[in-house]
């Protein structure tokens, strides 16, 4: 756990100087909302992983770039989960 705290800190420097680090992965994770549906539990349980790893690192942007990609970030989580929550409902 210390050790993912530690990489979410050196992201967040990293994040502040190279700016466009974060913004890929954002792109990254949040691209694949439209396949929610049909992508595997697994990837959507990683899915959600990514997001609550880039979140804190939103939080060095300035107040309104973070947001409106904070509020993008939570509705992406929000769908991966809701899709989770719902195939394993059906079991």
């Amino acid at each position: 756990m210390r050790a993912g705290l530690l990489l979410a800190t050196v992201l967040v420097v990293q994040g502040a100087r190279a700016g466009p680090a974060w913004k890929t992965e954002f792109e990254e994770v949040c691209a694949k909302t439209p396949d929610s549906m049909v992508l595997p539990l697994e990837e959507l349980r990683l899915l959600v992983a990514r997001c609550d790893k880039l979140a804190p690192l939103l939080d060095a942007l300035e107040e309104s770039e973070r947001k409106v990609y904070s509020r993008r970030l939570q509705a992406c989580r929000a769908l991966y989960a809701f899709v989770i929550e719902t195939r394993e409902k059906e079991k």
